[in-house]
């Protein structure tokens, strides 16, 4: 009750967290925000429970993204859920999953941000995170629980800790066992002309696996499955509303029984914000004696996890959420908040730092002349699609466009720069190479 009357849940208003303001409700902003932070006392309550390991908590089904929802009448069951639904007696699938304190916070957490209640609403008109305290939230619990510096997140304050089952497979060697690229072994990527597609393939066929995180080291407990929930979770519910493969077996006819979700300037802002810190967090590893910070190698899980968070939770799901915005977003110029994620996306090189406190999407991010470098050949292989389809789907919106104005004009101009970085048409070319041979 507690949560859906903070989150405004079931037709209920809600506490307006994307409406209250630094600059205009400043001590409703730092006692809420105090409230809900990773170390709060809603926070606490639900590592309470969670330590009990006996409550489970019913979210609806309903407020599943809708590609989710169709494997799951399929009996196609999403990884994620796998532990968490219910089937009535005839085998269907019950109206809600089971889920974690935690688990359950976060679903509610991420859903606030797309539930259609709250869009019809409005939000304040953010710039920095500051701004709204649903958007400093999402910048606090990110470097909380994917922190770019140091060896994990801090251990939950109780006597014994039982760790709830992940929706991720956190076997050591998950992590360390990939040649090059989570995305597989080379000849894995040889049977596709794109990776990605691979990783479409492969992603059906994983495993769950009760995690075994907890390690040892200078006497601190790392428990990495809460930051595996975390950043699957946020995946999920903020990246997972629109398929590709979805799409393509269902179509988006006005008479079907389809959603089309185009997300709106707040989702996509902070899509750009989960980009960018995911990109801290994974060249935040220090590698040794590798080629790339892309390259797996045998390293502690933390470093693993660290390397394959971006390619295993949020590269196939971005990919299809910025080629559902290429395609149906309006020919205006807010059309520059789906550019700009894409562009983040695209130039991991520019995100290093985030140290010694400060935000690291805070952190101005570096603008070098200097060419690309191989050392990105990995990625951008990995990643041809973002550089090639995308590209192309950007060029029809351009002929659309009325240049005359000076902010479309921009838009382009924005596109040019980053594509013609020096060693960077070579990168794309050779990783083209890679994947026809």
């Amino acid at each position: 009750m507690l949560l859906e009357n903070i989150f405004g849940f079931n037709n209920t208003q809600g506490w307006g967290l994307k409406t209250i303001s630094a600059s205009w409700q400043p001590y409703d902003f730092v006692a809420l925000r105090d409230f809900l932070s990773p170390n709060g006392p809603v926070m606490q309550t639900v590592y309470r429970l969670l330590v009990e390991n006996i409550y489970r908590f019913e979210f609806p089904l309903k407020c599943l993204p809708w590609p989710s929802r169709c494997l799951i009448d399929e009996g196609a069951i999403p990884v994620l859920y796998m532990n968490k639904l219910q089937f009535l007696t005839n085998g269907q699938a019950a109206d809600y999953i089971l889920l974690n304190a935690f688990e359950y916070y976060l679903f509610h957490f991420s859903y606030y941000l797309v539930n259609a209640q709250h869009l019809r609403a409005g939000s304040y008109n953010w710039n920095t995170p500051t701004d709204a305290l649903y958007i400093a939230l999402v910048e606090e619990y990110m470097n909380y629980f994917l922190p770019a510096e140091g060896t994990g997140v801090p251990p939950i304050r109780t006597a014994s800790t039982p760790l709830p089952s992940s929706p991720i497979n956190s076997s050591k060697a998950s992590y360390s066992s990939f040649q090059g690229s989570p995305f597989g072994s080379p000849k894995s990527r040889e049977a596709s002309p794109f990776s990605l597609r691979s990783f479409m393939r492969s992603g059906s066929q994983q495993q769950q696996q009760t995690p075994t995180t907890v390690e040892q080291s200078g006497g601190n407990q790392q428990e990495t499955w809460r930051s595996e929930t975390f950043l699957q979770i946020v995946a999920e519910m903020w990246l997972n509303q629109n398929s590709l493969e979805t799409a393509q077996r269902y179509g988006f006819s006005p008479g079907s029984n389809t959603e089309n979700v185009l997300p709106c300037q707040d989702h996509v802002k902070v899509i750009r914000m989960l980009v960018k810190h995911v990109h801290y967090f994974t060249n935040s590893v220090r590698p040794e004696n590798i080629s790339s910070l892309h390259q797996c190698h045998y390293g502690s899980y933390w470093d693993g996890f660290k390397r394959s968070a971006m390619s295993q939770e949020i590269q196939k799901k971005l990919y299809s959420f910025l080629k559902h915005s290429f395609l149906r977003w309006p020919l205006d110029y807010s059309f520059r908040l789906v550019l700009e994620t894409w562009l983040s996306y695209v130039q991991p090189w520019r995100y290093f730092g985030g140290k010694d406190g400060e935000s690291p999407t805070h952190k101005q991010e570096t603008v070098q002349d200097r060419a690309v470098d191989a050392v990105w050949q990995q990625f951008v292989t990995d990643n041809l699609l973002f550089f090639t389809v995308l590209f192309q789907l950007f060029l029809p919106r351009v002929f659309r466009t009325d240049l005359s104005h000076p902010r479309n004009t921009y838009m382009l101009f924005r596109v040019c720069k980053v594509f013609s970085q020096m060693g960077l048409n070579t990168l794309i070319e050779q990783g083209m190479r890679l994947v026809n041979r």
